[in-house]
């Protein structure tokens, strides 16, 4: 018997609707409402980046905000396939309206240096049954990043790269985005 690698699935993706994100975020911000913890700041970075949920719990991928040229981005050394890594930087949205250096210490040093991509799939999943969803995790927020970028106006191929997605994950986010293409034609003057 032969051991076959599976290849990646796409039918379980589901990105989440703006008003599930806006419950759950609700449900994550208001379980600190002094704002100590700082937790809801993960579901930002998920939702407005389409990272990979070891990007913010390890240092090696070296998740920071910077300036280049005249605006802020966030940039990060993403993990890819087959072990190799590739440096990634994305506009910061003005939705993400904290300093990630600050948040990445904070987090590093609550941590005590003993950062898991657990606690982040944890943190989501207890914040959204506590909102009410049961089939909510980091991946979810991926899915919806890759989605909310074609539908901004982002070209499939810059959405390919930044998120590291296959060919096949791309085409299933784009059969998600029916109006891309009639906005497609129209901006071609079809």
């Amino acid at each position: 018997m032969t051991n076959k690698k599976s290849k990646p699935q796409t039918s379980g993706l589901k990105p989440l609707s703006p008003r599930t994100l806006a419950l759950i975020e609700k449900e994550a911000i208001g379980n600190d409402p002094e704002n100590k913890r700082k937790d809801w700041q993960v579901f930002f970075l998920l939702r407005y980046t389409g990272m990979h949920p070891c990007v913010i719990t390890d240092s090696k991928y070296q998740l920071k905000e910077e300036m280049i040229g005249t605006d802020m981005y966030v940039t990060w050394y993403r993990p890819k396939k087959k072990g190799m890594e590739a440096f990634t930087s994305i506009l910061k949205s003005e939705k993400m309206d904290f300093d990630i250096n600050e948040y990445v210490t904070l987090i590093q040093k609550r941590r005590k240096g003993r950062r898991s991509r657990m606690y982040i799939y944890r943190l989501v999943k207890k914040r959204s049954l506590d909102a009410g969803f049961t089939d909510v995790s980091p991946k979810s927020y991926r899915h919806t990043a890759g989605v909310e970028m074609l539908r901004a106006g982002i070209l499939p191929s810059t959405v390919a790269q930044t998120l590291n997605c296959s060919e096949k994950t791309l085409k299933a986010y784009i059969k998600l985005t029916p109006e891309m293409r009639g906005d497609e034609f129209k901006r071609a003057g079809w």
